[in-house]
């Protein structure tokens, strides 16, 4: 299916939804800002009311990993609601929550920070390259004298690499964005066996999902002026899940199609 007539389906689902996968759209936002204040304000109220620092400390992470759980439980939903929406059904955010889980839950959390540790990874392997150029060009222009030309062309290799890594890690972190399918659909018990299910399934499929989520980046822009965002935010996420559940459809489609590969060897007759 066309990138276009993905967007035109996620048009049709969102016909008379749009104020509330509007809200829905908007609930992790608002929840990490609210986690995020009352993060800031329990650290300044411990550092008045503890004398120990460590303890200060401790009751601050701790508060922050529970912050982070709660706040990416209440992602999970969104992308649950959003996957019913686009199978065409009727569903409440309240009746969603309570369609997922506990596993569920924790699969993603799991999921959640693999995802961090592997985007820390990337970027190091992607980044670093540009980091040494960098660093060369900022000796070269405060301890050397190499001239101008060199110190050009250390600008400007930099700025490539630069553009070409944030590119290459861009698409590369797309292969995971079937883990929130993977998990509200199958039952995959390892972290690790549904990130690879993802890249299984987004083989081929990564630089066009990557042009595909570049495509919205003018509606992004446009929220700016606040107004549009009460139909960019659903759209985009509506779109992603069209996008996703497309994929779906093509690999089972596939698999079905799949006729096994029988060798029969005629018995040889005798004259």
């Amino acid at each position: 299916m066309k990138l276009s007539y993905l967007k035109l389906d996620a048009k049709r689902h969102m016909m008379s939804n749009t104020l509330s996968c509007f809200a829905v759209s908007l609930l992790p936002f608002l929840v990490f800002s609210f986690l995020v204040v009352c993060n800031y304000y329990l650290l300044f109220f411990l550092k008045k009311t503890l004398a120990d620092i460590f303890l200060v400390v401790f009751v601050s992470v701790m508060s922050c990993l529970f912050s982070f759980c709660l706040w990416k439980c209440v992602c999970l939903v969104k992308e649950k609601y959003f996957l019913i929406k686009v199978n065409n059904k009727n569903v409440r955010f309240l009746k969603v929550a309570g369609s997922i889980s506990y596993k569920q839950y924790v699969r993603f959390i799991k999921i959640s920070v693999l995802k961090i540790l592997l985007s820390l990874s990337w970027s190091a392997v992607y980044f670093l390259p540009c980091i040494v150029v960098a660093f060369l060009l900022v000796y070269s222009y405060r301890y050397e004298n190499y001239g101008v030309n060199v110190n050009l062309i250390l600008f400007v290799a930099s700025i490539v690499l630069f553009v070409v890594g944030s590119a290459h890690f861009f698409v590369t972190l797309k292969r995971y964005s079937m883990c929130s399918a993977i998990i509200l659909t199958d039952k995959h018990k390892d972290p690790l066996e549904i990130i690879a299910e993802s890249i299984s399934l987004m083989e081929n499929h990564s630089v066009e999902y990557s042009f595909y989520c570049l495509s919205f980046v003018g509606w992004i822009i446009s929220c700016i002026f606040l107004i549009p965002i009460f139909y960019a935010l659903p759209f985009i996420n509506m779109s992603k899940w069209c996008y996703m559940e497309n994929i779906n459809r093509v690999e089972t489609s596939v698999t079905d199609n799949e006729k096994p590969i029988i060798f029969y060897i005629q018995k040889r007759k005798e004259v």
